[in-house]
């Protein structure tokens, strides 16, 4: 099922900073090269799942494998079957410089975030929803206020909820590791570049 995972000492020694604790988000790709053939604008990939943490005291190892198979489990498809393998990406999203925003008036958040930079967590009470920065480009949104009404609705409150005083946000900024291909090389993506078009809606 996944979890029986035997990672070589050596290569943990090689990469110490996967024994240390950052907060992780897994998403799940699937690849439909028809998608391209329909319209060369859109590449082919459709979102499948994701799963991840914005606070843990686990290792960035076990981390990384635990919230892998959440995503292949994400309720809102169906689980990931094994021979659809060959048609998924993955993409690890490591979150670094998370940094709370105080405000003593909501709309200072408009100043305060700037979407094509700034990834966005949301919580509100045992809630969160979370925006990377790729999702204004992904959504041909520019304005902080609608950014800020997606991740509102996203953590099940009405758009304005980003207005409420019990809520609280934080930016942060990801380091993007992710396949170019269906179990292919992996290299690291650059949080700002244009995404693929993605069906359905990320969470």
């Amino acid at each position: 099922d996944g979890r029986n995972v035997v990672i070589e000492k050596s290569k943990v020694e090689k990469y110490p900073n996967l024994l240390k604790n950052f907060p992780v988000f897994i998403t799940l790709y699937e690849y439909y090269p028809k998608l391209s053939e329909m319209d060369e604008n859109m590449p082919p990939l459709m979102l499948r799942g994701r799963s991840g943490v914005i606070k843990t005291e686990k290792p960035l190892l076990e981390v990384v494998m635990e919230h892998s198979i959440y995503a292949i489990q994400d309720r809102r498809f169906p689980q990931v079957r094994r021979d659809e393998l060959n048609r998924i990406m993955f993409e690890v999203a490591i979150l670094t410089s998370i940094r709370r925003i105080d405000v003593s008036d909501p709309r200072e958040y408009l100043d305060k975030i700037d979407p094509d930079r700034d990834g966005i967590i949301f919580v509100s009470g045992n809630v969160i929803s979370i925006i990377m920065p790729y999702e204004s480009i992904l959504y041909k949104i520019e304005d902080t206020r609608k950014i800020l009404e997606m991740a509102a609705v996203k953590a099940g409150l009405p758009p304005n909820g980003w207005c409420y005083p019990f809520i609280t946000i934080y930016t942060f900024t990801p380091a993007i590791f992710a396949e170019k291909k269906p179990r292919g090389e992996v290299i690291r993506r650059e949080p700002h570049v244009r995404k693929p078009h993605i069906g359905g809606t990320i969470s």
